[in-house]
């Protein structure tokens, strides 16, 4: 793949991005005192913009702008539902979770977990989320971001993921929580400049000097597969995004609303997510509700949930909208883009160079890929022409015509991965590279920076000082803090280098695969329990233990033996929601029969006691516009309104 011919004005934009990242970055890293709640709360004193902002920095990042593109090419303007219906989520954690997790005045999700239940619930889930963080946000963050430096500048892979890592890691471990949502408020602003910048640009190309409107017909025509080279493409790849299914089945690119048989979003996802995913990820994912917690007070805190459930809903248009654009180019594809180093000097060897120049269109069925030859042997490649050329028997040419599609599946998800690149190396002009540049940079540093703080949080408060040093003086904490924000930041390296070794699979849905794995059970004991004073921690660890293993037997089925499985039970999706329920029926019984908890782990602030002034809209007068009940309401019907648009009128 060709770099980016870099322009000097390029450069100038991103160095000057650098210069103003590191000066905010210095400014309050000095302003940090040396005492636990500065370095992970911030001083609890963030306001309403530096709250949302850093909310949404820390959850935007190589996962949409890599992944989520590459799953829109893919699957189309579904993609959006995890982000259209985090409004759902946010609006639980607006009225019913931030009063009392506020009240808590706990650093950590794990803390408030021992508070509620007990000491085993919290080490559990401590655990769990430093696992998480590393393997199912660092990882996968650091890979993305590896792919980014090495497809725009050609530098080796694992070269790009130490240097993006370093770079983004150096001030959440020197700053803490105070320098990195300060970068945040600087940084989402590039990154909704330049990425709305990218995908007008990308309609105005599709218009072919028409403009941005006729850009956007052809955009919907060639996803409603009215093209002869979309509608193929879809009618190939129909059995695996709709399980069950066959070649040719009907499927909708436009609609967010899915069947129950889609493998990426069921429409279960937008009924179900809150509760086995959307919860954990919102309310108790230590990364993200950190920034909550170091709110001001209730009403910032509020009000910083309202601006990031706009930012969600503008997200699709930064982050799902270009890969449908990308889709409708229907995108030259150079045959050696995912080719490893061996293969290519084995392409050398055998004389194949030439066909390294030669391009063929990714969307197109009949093209064949010299890396699919060369990974599979190419009777299997032969075997696919001879079936759609008639040469075969029924059976044979049935077995051979799934064989390639699986690989072309297969292929396809792998270089999804670079569909925002792409798009940038075929269409971005002068200066807005650079800050593209930026705004990738920004997206990458602003979540490595919130999830190397997070999880050096969870260690430092809920492992050192719990086993170790229960009685660490705060100078100590923070200089562990910033310990382990370094070891963190090592492993989540080697984790990140595993992935660009190993992984054929898309980011985007890698991601979610692993958060639906862990994300349910603790999602189904905090809502049961934060609801109801009779759970005890018993309950809870039996939940915990009883659905996780069901979790492990629905992932071994699936790989093992996925005929044993029904097709609706396939999607990771509707996996999630039914150990979601497991855990929610095992609690719940569990609770019957046992005791109820000492009074001390149902007090105030442990169990959602919703008073009226936990309402209170207002702060320092009655304006509309300080209103967290209107901008909540605008933000419900924004949510309302963008599903019929993308399922009924589209």
């Amino acid at each position: 793949m060709e770099t980016v011919d870099l322009s000097n004005l390029d450069i100038l934009v991103f160095l000057v991005y650098v210069a103003i990242f590191c000066a905010i970055g210095i400014y309050f890293s000095r302003k940090t005192k040396p005492q636990a709640a500065d370095y992970f709360l911030a001083g609890r004193s963030l306001p309403w913009y530096a709250v949302g902002s850093s909310y949404i920095a820390a959850n935007i990042s190589t996962e949409h702008f890599i992944g989520l593109v590459g799953a829109a090419f893919i699957y189309g303007m579904c993609v959006s539902t995890s982000e259209w219906s985090s409004v759902i989520a946010y609006t639980f954690l607006i009225w019913l979770y931030i009063p009392f997790l506020m009240s808590s005045r706990v650093y950590t999700a794990p803390e408030f977990l021992e508070k509620r239940f007990n000491r085993k619930m919290r080490i559990y889930f401590a655990l769990v989320t430093l696992v998480v963080n590393i393997f199912g946000f660092l990882g996968p963050i650091l890979y993305g971001g590896g792919l980014v430096l090495h497809a725009l500048f050609g530098i080796n892979l694992n070269l790009a993921i130490i240097l993006v890592a370093i770079s983004s890691g150096f001030w959440a471990i020197c700053g803490g929580l105070r320098a990195i949502a300060s970068i945040d408020v600087f940084t989402i602003i590039i990154m909704v400049i330049g990425g709305l910048s990218v995908t007008l640009i990308g309609l105005n190309h599709l218009g072919a000097g028409a403009g941005v409107f006729e850009g956007i017909e052809q955009m919907l025509a060639a996803n409603r597969g009215i093209p002869d080279f979309a509608s193929q493409f879809i009618d190939e790849m129909v059995p695996h995004i709709l399980k069950g299914d066959s070649a040719g089945a009907p499927y909708g690119r436009l609609s967010v609303i899915q069947p129950l048989n889609h493998y990426a979003v069921p429409w279960t996802h937008w009924v179900l997510s809150f509760f086995y995913i959307g919860l954990w990820y919102t309310v108790i994912n230590q990364h993200m509700i950190q920034k909550v917690l170091a709110a001001k007070d209730i009403y910032h805190a509020r009000l910083g949930m309202i601006l990031a459930s706009i930012l969600k809903l503008l997200l699709p248009l930064i982050v799902v909208v270009p890969g449908l654009i990308f889709f409708a180019m229907n995108p030259p594809m150079p045959n050696y883009p995912l080719a490893s180093s061996e293969e290519l000097e084995l392409i050398h060897e055998l004389g194949l160079s030439h066909e390294l120049e030669e391009e063929s269109h990714l969307l197109d069925p009949n093209d064949t890929t010299l890396i699919i030859e060369m990974r599979e042997g190419p009777e299997v490649v032969r075997a696919a022409h001879q079936a759609r050329a008639g040469l075969l028997p029924e059976g044979e040419a049935v077995i051979a015509l799934q064989k390639m599609s699986e690989l072309r599946f297969a292929f396809v998800s792998q270089w999804s991965n670079k569909s925002y690149i792409l798009l940038i190396l075929d269409l971005v002009p002068p200066f807005w590279v650079g800050l593209l540049m930026a705004a990738l940079f920004g997206s990458i540093q602003s979540t490595v920076g919130s999830v190397i703080n997070s999880t050096s949080t969870v260690f430092t408060m809920d492992i050192y000082r719990v086993f170790f040093r229960p009685r660490a003086s705060e100078l100590e904490e923070v200089r562990v803090g910033r310990s382990v924000g370094g070891l963190i930041l090592i492993l989540s390296i080697i984790t990140a280098i595993l992935l660009a070794e190993v992984s054929r699979v898309n980011l985007f849905v890698f991601v979610q695969t692993l958060f639906v794995f862990f994300a349910p059970p603790f999602s189904a004991i905090f809502l049961v329990g934060s609801l109801w004073s009779r759970v005890n921690g018993h309950d809870a660890i039996l939940a915990v233990k009883l659905s996780v293993s069901f979790a492990i037997l629905l992932k071994v089925l699936e790989f093992g033996l996925p005929e044993a499985l029904p097709s609706a039970l396939l999607p990771f999706a509707n996996q999630g929601a039914l150990v979601w329920l497991v855990a929610v029926l095992t609690i719940s019984i569990s609770a019957w029969m046992t005791h109820p908890p000492p009074a001390e782990k149902t007090a105030s602030g442990l169990i959602v006691r919703l008073n009226k002034s936990d309402f209170s809209d207002f702060s320092g007068g009655n304006s509309w516009l300080r209103s967290v009940t209107f901008w909540w309401l605008i933000c419900v019907l924004a949510m309302f309104l963008l599903i019929a648009l993308f399922s009924i009128v589209l």
